[in-house]
Formats: C-alpha cells, sequence, structure tokens
C-alpha cells in the first residue's frame, strides 16, 4: 500500500496538469505554474532519499527515487526553457503534458504491482506520444505516429510479458522469482526486454526513433527522449528480480546481445548523419545500449559487481537526461534562428553566439564521456560491472565509445574551427537552459553524483 507521502508525490503533478491547459492564452503563467510544481515534485523526492520518516515511501528503492529526482530536474530545465514552444496554440498543453509524464513515472517507480506498472507506463506513453505531435506540422506528425504505432506494439508485449509473469508466479506482485521451467521464465523474459527495448530504442526495436526524434521540434524531444529513457529503466529494475535468479548468466549473456548491436548500431548510424538532430536521434540509440550494460550486470554471476551497475544506471541516466534535453534545446534555439539543424547551420556558431556553442560543447563532451563531466563516471561505472563477469562486453563498450568520439567531435569542430555565416540567434530562456543543463554536467561530476550513486545503490 502506498503512504500518504507517496500520494501526495503522485498528485502533485497530476493534479496541476488538469489546472494548467485552464491557462490557454496565458502561457507564461502555465510555465510558471509548471515549474514550481515540478520544483516541489523535486523537493518531494529528495526529502524520500533523506528525511528518516518520508524514506517509505520508496522502502529501500533508493535507486528509483534517485532516477525520478534526475528525470524531474532535466524536466524542469525543459519547461524553463520551453519559451521557443509558448507562442503555440499548444504551448500551455506542453506544460500540462510534462507534468503528466512525471506523474507516470512517479507512479511506475511506486508501483508494487505488475497492474500499476502498467498504469505508470500507459499514462506516460501516451503523454509522449501527444508530446511529439504538438508543432502540428507534417515531420512531427510523422514522427508522433510512428512513436505511436511502435508504441503500441510495445505496450502489447508488456501486456504478454504480465500474463506469462503471473502464470509462472501465480501472483501480480513484482519483487517474486518466476520460477518454473527455464524455458519459461526466458519466453517472459524475452516479451519484456522487447516491450521495454521499444521504448528505449534498443536494437532490433529500434525503427522508430531516427525517423521520431531526427525530425520532430528539437524543444518537443528535449522532454521526451529523457523520459522515455527513465520510463525503460524504472520498467527494467521492477522486473529484473523476476528474472535473474533463474536465468543467472543466461541473462547476462541476452541483455549483452542487445546491448552490443545497439551500440554499434547508433554510433554506425550517427557517423553518417550530415543533421546534427538525427545524429543525436543516432546517439540516443547508442545510450540505450551503454545503459543495458548496467542491467546485465545484475546477472548473479561470478565477477558481477551489481552496484557499480546500479550506480553507473544512475549517473548515466543523469548524465544522458541533462545533455541530450540541453543538447535538442540548444537545436532549438538554432532552428528558430537559422530555420534548420544541420551541420551548415552551426558552422562558425563558437563565434557568432559564444554561450550557446561553449554549452552545447560541454554536453556533447559529457555524452561522450571526458572526464570529469557527468558522462565519464556514468560509463566508468557501467563498464567497470562487467569488467571480471563480461571482459568482452567492457571492450565492446569502450569501443562504441571511442567511435562515438568521432562524430561529437565533428559538431564541436563546426561550431569552432569552421566557417559560417547565420543570422542571430534569438536571446530565449531555452538557449540559458542549455547554459544550465552544462553547468550541471560540470558540476554534479565533481563529486554530488557520485556521493548520491554511492547511498542510492548501497
Amino acid at each position: 500500500m502506498l503512504g500518504a507521502y507517496a500520494i501526495a508525490a503522485i498528485a502533485l503533478p497530476a493534479v496541476v496538469a488538469l489546472v494548467v491547459p485552464l491557462l490557454e492564452g496565458r502561457e507564461r503563467g502555465a510555465r510558471a505554474l509548471a515549474a514550481m510544481t515540478i520544483a516541489a515534485f523535486v523537493a518531494l523526492v529528495v526529502s524520500a532519499l533523506v528525511v528518516p520518516w518520508a524514506g517509505g515511501a520508496f522502502k529501500e528503492q533508493k535507486l528509483l527515487a534517485g532516477l525520478l529526482m534526475y528525470a524531474a530536474v532535466a524536466e524542469l530545465v525543459v519547461v524553463y526553457g520551453s519559451d521557443v514552444v509558448l507562442p503555440w496554440p499548444t504551448g500551455a498543453a506542453f506544460q500540462s503534458l510534462a507534468l503528466i509524464m512525471l506523474t507516470g513515472l512517479c507512479v511506475t517507480a511506486l508501483a508494487e504491482d505488475m497492474l500499476t506498472l502498467i498504469s505508470g507506463w500507459i499514462l506516460t506513453s501516451i503523454a509522449s506520444y501527444a508530446t511529439t505531435a504538438l508543432a502540428k506540422d507534417r515531420a512531427s506528425a510523422e514522427g508522433a505516429t510512428k512513436y505511436a504505432v511502435m508504441g503500441s506494439a510495445s505496450s502489447t508485449l508488456l501486456f504478454l510479458g504480465v500474463i506469462t509473469a503471473f502464470a509462472l508466479t501465480g501472483t501480480l506482485d513484482l519483487g517474486k522469482p518466476a520460477g518454473g521451467p527455464l524455458l519459461a521464465v526466458a519466453f517472459s523474459a524475452l516479451l519484456f526486454l522487447a516491450a521495454i527495448g521499444f521504448k528505449m530504442g534498443v536494437f532490433p526495436f529500434h525503427g522508430w526513433l531516427p525517423d521520431t526524434y531526427g525530425i520532430t521540434y528539437p524543444a518537443l524531444i528535449a522532454a521526451v527522449s529523457l523520459v522515455a529513457k527513465a520510463l525503460g529503466i524504472l520498467a527494467l529494475l521492477k522486473v529484473v528480480t523476476l528474472f535473474t535468479q533463474d536465468l543467472g548468466q543466461n541473462w547476462l549473456l541476452v541483455v549483452a546481445l542487445l546491448s552490443i548491436p545497439t551500440m554499434l548500431y547508433g554510433n554506425l548510424g550517427a557517423l553518417l548523419q550530415d543533421d546534427v538532430q538525427r545524429l543525436l536521434a543516432f546517439s540516443s540509440i547508442a545510450h540505450a545500449g551503454y545503459l543495458l550494460v548496467g542491467i546485465a550486470s545484475l546477472a548473479p554471476v561470478p565477477g558481477s559487481v551489481p552496484e557499480w551497475g546500479l550506480m553507473g544506471l544512475l549517473t548515466q541516466y543523469a548524465a544522458y537526461s541533462i545533455a541530450k534535453s540541453g543538447s535538442f534545446l540548444a537545436l532549438a534555439v538554432v532552428k528558430e534562428g537559422a530555420g534548420s539543424t544541420s551541420m551548415d547551420a552551426l558552422r562558425g556558431l563558437g563565434r557568432r553566439d559564444p554561450l550557446l556553442a561553449g554549452s552545447f560543447a560541454v554536453l556533447l563532451l559529457s555524452l561522450m564521456g571526458m572526464p570529469p563531466l557527468l558522462g565519464f563516471w556514468g560509463k566508468l561505472y557501467l563498464f567497470a560491472s562487467v569488467a571480471f563477469s563480461a571482459p568482452w562486453l567492457t571492450a565492446a563498450a569502450l569501443l562504441n565509445t571511442a567511435i562515438s568520439v568521432a562524430y561529437y567531435a565533428r559538431v564541436i569542430k563546426a561550431m569552432y574551427f569552421e566557417e559560417g555565416e547565420g543570422p542571430p540567434l534569438p536571446r530565449s530562456a531555452a538557449r540559458t537552459a542549455v547554459a544550465i543543463d552544462a553547468a550541471l554536467s560540470a558540476l554534479l561530476g565533481l563529486g554530488p553524483a557520485q556521493t548520491l550513486a554511492g547511498f542510492c545503490a548501497g
């Protein structure tokens, strides 16, 4: 049963999400209300980690609270930087949908049974589909349609996974090992992995992602990208106990066989892109592969260090959510000024707008894994977690990280070392939000993120 504190954490964004659409025509007020609500939500989640009487809201699942906190912080910065969508007729709807997505994540994090897990999954998914379509142009309609169709397949597989897990365990409660014949457990695990793989963009379930993240208005993807990865990680952590004990080494092998081609496909695909938004879309696929390394480390096999895997999941998700949302916001600013997100539009940006270019460069370096930025620590923990149980997986992850350096460096090179002309970029809150994300990527990498990861995974 959920306590009053947990119910408050769910109800706060849900209730305000219903109020925000009433502020249509007063979009700045809607944005301010949404931002204050998310800030209050962050305070609630943080208190669940540090206040003894509030800690029962997440019981022993401090890691889930940490993931939820990072998702909310990244979403808060996106909402602050959403002035680029405020002039739209759907400007207030964006703020409401951001709160609904956060509500769904909270329900998923607090789920104690599979039906509640499904409820949070559906709530977050539907809100993310609607968010993708808010621009109401042809590209966004195409991206939202592909996302919704593939999302429907994902939800169907999740339902099938729940049915098979119920058949094995005789209960809908989470946290109980599945038991039963090995083939039946493996089949149920594959259904869950496929469902969550669709949501996260894991190969071979990734087909929708480049055509959604790569063409939809970038500020919308700034909100959706961080939510989709959070939902996938939260769902995986909720169901992983069902399978790891029975599958053991097989769990590590199956997840690794999903992780390696996901990293490789995402990184090689990004290398071939001339449009920076599509480049970031493919790199989102690669980051799903990195995150799966942490999931693989949870297999109870000799040499595996699940504590490092959990620390890596939390820290890498923090790096991804902050850097990706900030990067897509940076592209939204560029698109507003230059009308394009191509490599040509970024050439010479370091001279035209030093703040935006410098902040964007920091975020790209964090995604690359450059020390001491946040992304370095996430990858360090993830790769080290399987270094003794599956050194070949660590080697594959390191190789893919090296590949990623090439395309991130291309973008930085275009901004600072290539000539380019363009109109002045608008001085918007989105531009400031990118700088905030860059500062978070740098400051959190200097110690706070590692301390929080150790506390949550301990």
